[in-house]
């Protein structure tokens, strides 16, 4: 069993989630569920309503000052919106719809190799 901590450091708050995982097996990559990228396709999907914030450290790039070079720097990002369904424009509900359908349809060939 593989386990990652999505959170090392627990504040004074809230709550430090840790995910238990199969191994990997010829047919199937349980590791890709840990990804930063999967992990928050996740929330998005599930969670982005929840009235309260769902953060995470995550990874992100910016250009060096005086520099054309890249450097990769952790940052506490919230992953939800925390906005419920009804409450949306409906152009926004739209297009995370069409995002959801993209998501599942790769999801289904994923499964489906």
């Amino acid at each position: 069993m593989v386990t990652h901590y999505l959170s090392q450091i627990k504040k004074d708050n809230g709550t430090k989630i840790t995910l238990h995982i199969k191994e990997d097996t010829e047919d199937y990559k349980y590791s890709d569920f840990l990804t930063e990228y999967k992990i928050r396709e996740i929330i998005k999907k599930y969670s982005d309503y929840i009235n309260y914030p769902i953060k995470m450290e995550v990874s992100n790039t910016r250009k060096k000052e005086d520099s054309d070079e890249y450097e990769t720097y952790k940052e506490l990002t919230t992953l939800n919106s925390m906005i419920p369904l009804w409450k949306k424009n409906k152009e926004e509900i739209k297009k995370t719809k069409n995002i959801i359908t993209s998501i599942v349809i790769n999801s289904m060939t994923i499964m489906n190799h």
